[in-house]
Formats: structure tokens, C-alpha cells, sequence
């Protein structure tokens, strides 16, 4: 069984002041396997890899019109504050996966 975090943030959202590397490191130390880097309506500028048993999954936390959604696995970025319904149908066209955090 792998430990994943699928909600974390980077230095790229206002509510995290943690760069790629350190999120890393923290997380290793902490027992994780992986963690999904899901910035604020944006993606990081980073690759995917999966690097010595440790996955770096890159994706985008989205504000709907009806709360958030976080996007894995996609590589074009998603226009925030569009229905959830769009959204929904946006990651899927890219082949994404959905994730719901704390929908409002």
C-alpha cells in the first residue's frame, strides 16, 4: 500500500511558501510515498515522476462556480469559475482524474 497526500501546495498558491524540492523532502520524512502538487487554479512547472518509490503527481485545484476541484494527470490548464459540470467534462477531455477536496 503507497502513501499518497493528494492536496498539497507549492510556493505557485498564496497559502503555501514550500518550493517543489522541500515539499519532496518533507513528505519522505514524514513516511509519504507521493504527494499531487494542486495549485491554485494553476499547474506547476514541473514533470510527473515516479523516482526511487517516490510519486510527484502534478495537477490543479480548481474553484468552480460550486467549490473546488482538483485535476490529476492533466497537462493544459482548467478555467476556473466555470460550472462544476464543465469542469467535470474539461478534466475528463484532457484524461484527467477528478478529485473533490471540500466542495463548497
Amino acid at each position: 500500500m503507497m502513501k499518497i497526500d493528494f492536496h498539497i501546495h507549492s510556493i505557485a498558491s498564496s497559502d503555501c511558501f514550500m518550493k517543489i524540492d522541500k515539499i519532496i523532502e518533507t513528505a519522505k520524512k514524514r513516511g509519504l510515498d507521493g504527494v499531487a502538487v494542486v495549485d491554485h487554479n494553476q499547474l506547476g512547472d514541473f514533470k510527473q515522476k515516479f523516482d526511487d518509490g517516490f510519486a510527484l503527481i502534478r495537477g490543479e485545484e480548481i474553484l468552480t462556480r460550486g467549490g473546488e476541484i482538483i485535476a490529476l494527470n492533466i497537462d493544459e490548464r482548467i478555467k476556473p469559475l466555470q460550472s462544476i459540470e464543465k469542469t467535470v467534462q474539461q478534466i475528463k477531455e484532457r484524461g484527467g482524474t477528478i478529485i473533490l477536496p471540500h466542495p463548497f
